[in-house]
């Protein structure tokens, strides 16, 4: 007697052939061809059918794919760049004099800029100095000095 292997499964040989020619006589399809809206199906020797045609298996995964990145793209990815885009150009217009909230949350008013870092002036006495990086700032706020 011989054995098919399965993945967990041990099934006798002569039992699936009797299970596949028992299906093919349940529905009918022995021996006969049909035509099923564009897709062809045949019978091989075992009487069992094949389909061949249409849209299935390798190409429905790769779609599902690009529709879920598609998805992901639109919903996580875009407004992140936006927002990223529109804090650089913020940071960037920032002038010495502004008001700013830091990423810690404190208030404070520029004093001093280059490049890479500002030095913010905190509390009410004016004495507070300390260097921040400039990707630091969260937020500039209305002046209400004018220059």
């Amino acid at each position: 007697m011989k054995y098919v292997e399965l993945p967990g499964f041990y099934l006798d040989n002569s039992l699936l052939l009797s299970s596949q020619a028992e299906n093919a006589t349940m529905t009918g399809e022995r021996g006969a061809s049909s035509n099923n809206g564009g897709e062809s199906t045949g019978t091989t020797e075992e009487g069992t059918t094949q389909s061949s045609g249409g849209f299935g298996g390798w190409g429905s995964i790769i779609l599902l794919y690009a529709v879920l990145f598609g998805a992901l793209y639109f919903f996580s990815i875009r407004p992140n760049r936006k927002k990223e885009k529109q804090i650089k150009e913020m940071q960037a217009s920032m002038q010495v004099g502004d008001d700013v909230v830091t990423s810690g949350g404190m208030y404070g008013k520029v004093v001093d800029m280059d490049e890479e870092k500002v030095t913010v002036e905190f509390g009410t006495n004016k004495g507070i100095r300390i260097p921040i990086r400039k990707s630091d700032v969260f937020k500039v706020l209305q002046n209400t000095e004018t220059k």
